[in-house]
C-alpha cells in the first residue's frame, strides 16, 4: 500500500513499510503524537474522508492531506491514465487501453450516479467503469470483445 502526502503543492510517497518505523502514541480520540527517528510531531486529525481514501492532519501548526491509493492506483496515475475528466459528463471514455468484457447498459436506458456500464480488462484486472452522473444512454460505440484505446468514446450520454 502506498501513501501520498501533500502539502502546499509539494508531495512525497511513503510505502507500508515505512508507515512501520514510525511511533504513534494516541494522547485524544482525534491527536497523537506521531515520532519518526528522533523527530516528534505533535498531530491532530482534522478530518478523514472515506469516499476520497484521504486524510487531513495538523502536524506542528501544518496542515497536510494524506492520500491513501494502492501501488496499482500510483502506477495508472504516474502512466497519466487518470486524466479522463469526470464533471458533467457526457460521454463514457476508456482511462486506459483494454478489452471490453462486458456491457452493462443498453441505448435509451436511464442511468444514476455510480450505476455500472462496462467491465474493461487493462493489465490483467477488471475494471468496472460507472456513470459519474444520472442521464440516458444515447448510444454504445463498442461491443463485447472490443479492444479500446485510452480515451476513445465507449458510451455517450443525453
Amino acid at each position: 500500500m502506498r501513501y501520498t502526502l501533500v502539502s502546499e503543492g509539494n508531495s512525497f510517497e511513503i510505502d507500508s513499510s515505512e508507515l512501520q518505523t514510525l511511533d504513534i502514541r494516541f494522547t485524544g480520540p482525534r491527536s497523537m503524537h506521531l515520532i519518526r527517528d528522533t523527530h516528534c510531531f505533535k498531530t491532530e486529525i482534522l478530518d478523514i474522508d472515506l469516499d476520497k481514501k484521504s486524510v487531513r492532519l495538523r502536524m506542528d501548526g501544518d496542515i497536510y492531506k494524506f492520500q491513501i491509493g494502492s501501488d496499482i492506483e500510483a502506477l495508472i496515475e504516474r502512466m497519466g491514465l487518470n486524466t479522463v475528466s469526470k464533471q458533467d459528463q457526457k460521454e463514457l471514455r476508456a482511462p486506459m487501453p483494454g478489452l471490453i468484457l462486458d456491457v452493462l447498459v443498453n441505448e435509451g436506458q436511464k442511468v444514476e450516479k455510480d450505476d455500472k456500464l462496462i467491465v474493461l480488462e487493462a493489465m490483467k484486472m477488471e475494471n468496472i467503469l460507472k456513470a459519474e452522473g444520472e442521464g440516458i444512454v444515447k448510444s454504445i460505440k463498442l461491443k463485447k470483445g472490443d479492444k479500446v484505446d485510452k480515451n476513445q468514446v465507449l458510451i455517450e450520454l443525453e
